[in-house]
Parts: C-alpha cells; structure tokens; sequence
C-alpha cells in the first residue's frame, strides 16, 4: 500500500511577496508550517500577526497537531512568525545550522529560539511529518 501524499497548503503574503506552507501528513493529522510572516509595517514599526493567525485558523479547523516550525533560511525581507505561532500551537522550530554564522555577523536580536538545526543535505527521522517535508 503507498504511502499518501501530503497535503500542501499555501498562504500568501502580498506585503513581502512570501508564501508560507502548512505540510500535513494526511495518515496522522501532524503537520509542519514552513517560512512563516510576521506581519511588520516599516514606516509605522508596528507588528501584527494577520498572516500568522491565518494559518494557525487553518491548523485548527483542520485538527492538525502541529510538530514543526521551519524556517528555511534567513529573511531579509520578513520576520519570522514561528515563535509567536510555537506560543500558539506548539511544536519545534528548526533552520539550518548555518545560522550561526548570520548571527556572528547580524546579532541575535531576532532570531527565535530554536529546537533543531539541521544541515544541509542531510535527512532526519525526527517524525513522519519530518520525512514527509
């Protein structure tokens, strides 16, 4: 029997032109949100969190557990939402571990706390919503 694919859900942000991913295993109802948007306005300097609420209504009404928050790499262009969204529903944020090196020359300043880092290449068996993504 094969194995199902898994359900992809994409969700626009036309403020910086960035899609954010909901990855869910359709076998366990676990799911992963990948490059999540923190919703910031430059010129007012103030932060909302329209684009993350989205997805996580969407985890919700779709009884999703969530396992993962992935950040693919670094955004110039956005702030990440994982740790507003992580205080929401749970689950483990991972990036590369290349990270480090960002940060050694950027500061730490917004750089959510992390549960993973992974390197490039290389494959996990963390969970099956892992290996699905």
């Amino acid at each position: 029997m094969a194995t199902p694919s898994p359900n992809v859900k994409g969700f626009f942000d036309p403020a910086t032109n960035t899609v954010s991913y909901v990855v869910s295993d359709p076998q366990t109802q676990h799911c992963a949100i990948i490059d999540s948007v923190l919703d910031l306005d430059y010129a007012a300097g103030d932060i909302s969190y329209e684009h993350a609420d989205e997805i996580i209504a969407y985890v919700k009404a779709q009884g999703l557990t969530l396992d993962w928050l992935v950040e693919t790499h670094v955004h110039a262009d956005h702030l990440s939402a994982a740790p507003y969204i992580q205080q929401v529903l749970g689950g483990q944020i991972a990036i590369s571990r290349e990270i480090t090196q960002v940060q050694d020359i950027f500061g730490k300043c917004s750089m959510p706390v992390l549960n993973l880092s992974v390197t490039a290449g290389s494959s996990t068996n963390y969970s099956r919503t892992a290996t699905l993504i």
